[in-house]
């Protein structure tokens, strides 16, 4: 059986792909706790106060609150699916959110990866001062940017295939030459994301990275008849409005808009999304791990862990 799988990995993303014959992970984050920003804000949601936690742990209230659904390890994860390998490491662009635990995976979790998908454009290496991101991480996306073998290393823009490819379902609709060089202009790397579309078994998806407008833009006149009444929906940029593209998101009319999100954006777009998606926007902050199943006839089913409304 096919399934993705959109694992709670806080503010960032993560997809477990298991294709009948081959296993792939779009991006990483590892983050083990929750930011600061996300507790400040569960705290006023859930009308915690700096005095119960006094006494009880934040975990702890937030358990009694009626909220607990912690953040998902993904090397874990992946272990306890049983994958030790990885056909296919597809890094959207060149985010810490969307790499932090690439040492891990690698390194520590000795989860080997075939080929390495990455947008091929040189960016400077972050400033890794008073950030919660780790620069172990980032070395290692520079090793495997420039691994000839085990992993290889592969650069691909929209339009292009291969054998494993058509194997897979999986179309590039982004990114391009032009929009690569864009994004160097502007110093804008969401500009550099993969946006794929998948279809098994007649059932489809569309992962979107960070894509923003002229992503959108470039998809919805290149390839408006591919997008057009889609099953799954991964929002682009953790649901914030840069990722929203009201032409294109109308065309793809998912049947379910899935968000991965720690803490809420200050321009949340969920309810634009709702706005054209057919039964309901699932947040992997509400929801923690979603997967999405597709048999063999192209029946489609989706679960969560936690079943609380958003």
């Amino acid at each position: 059986m096919f399934k993705i799988h959109f694992l709670n990995v806080g503010h960032g993303d993560c997809a477990l792909i298991q294709f009948p014959e081959r296993t792939i992970l779009v991006d990483i984050n590892n983050g083990q706790a929750l930011d600061e920003e996300t507790k400040q804000e569960l705290m006023e949601q859930y009308g915690i106060s700096k005095y119960e936690l006094l006494f009880k742990s934040f975990s702890q209230v937030l358990f009694e609150k009626g909220y607990n659904i912690p953040l998902c390890n993904p090397i874990e994860y992946l272990k306890n699916q049983g994958i030790n390998s990885i056909f296919r490491f597809v890094l959207t662009h060149p985010h810490m959110d969307h790499m932090s635990g690439l040492y891990d995976l690698v390194k520590k979790g000795q989860i080997s990866i075939t080929n390495f998908w990455h947008s091929g454009v040189d960016v400077e290496k972050p400033d890794f001062e008073e950030t919660e991101y780790k620069e172990e991480d980032w070395d290692t996306y520079i090793e495997l940017k420039n691994s000839s073998n085990n992993p290889k290393n592969i650069v691909n823009n929209a339009g292009d295939t291969g054998q494993y490819w058509t194997d897979d379902g999986i179309e590039l609709l982004c990114p391009t030459p032009d929009l690569k060089k864009l994004a160097k202009e502007k110093n804008n790397w969401n500009l550099l994301s993969y946006v794929l579309l998948i279809t098994h078994k007649g059932y489809k998806f569309i992962l979107a990275g960070d894509a923003e407008k002229e992503c959108w833009d470039y998809i919805v006149e290149n390839y408006s008849d591919k997008i057009s009444n889609i099953n799954i929906l991964k929002a682009a940029h953790h649901g914030r409005e840069s990722g929203f593209h009201e032409d294109a998101v109308k065309l793809i009319n998912p049947e379910y808009t899935i968000v991965s999100v720690g803490k809420k954006p200050d321009t949340d777009a969920h309810n634009k999304y709702k706005k054209y998606t057919r039964k309901k926007v699932l947040s992997t902050r509400y929801r923690g791990n979603i997967v999405v199943s597709v048999d063999d006839n192209g029946n489609g089913s989706i679960d969560w862990q936690y079943h609380k409304d958003d």
